[in-house]
């Protein structure tokens, strides 16, 4: 995929307070970049168009809820219970 545009969705586009405003737009994707953000953008040319009226459009979620201290044991106890991995 060499472009994508995603057409007329609501974008999650954080304002200068740091509150999110969701804002009717579109957004060109170039490669694996987001190229520009605005309404009505025109397409380029081979460029993928998806129709996005009704969706919410925001960049990937990534979940970083972690617990540090276990870190160091990941894949060590894997097949281990949960009452005697906590030692109880």
């Amino acid at each position: 995929m060499e472009a994508l545009l995603l057409k007329g969705g609501v974008v999650l586009i954080h304002d200068h307070n740091d509150k999110v405003a969701p804002t009717r737009a579109d957004v060109l994707i170039k490669g694996n970049v987001i190229a520009e953000i605005g309404s009505s953008l025109a397409a380029p040319s081979g460029c993928d168009v998806i129709d996005c009226t009704d969706s919410i459009v925001s960049p990937g979620f990534v979940d970083t809820h972690n617990h540090l201290w276990q870190a160091p044991l990941k894949g060590l106890f894997g097949d281990m219970a949960f009452i005697p991995y906590m030692g109880v």
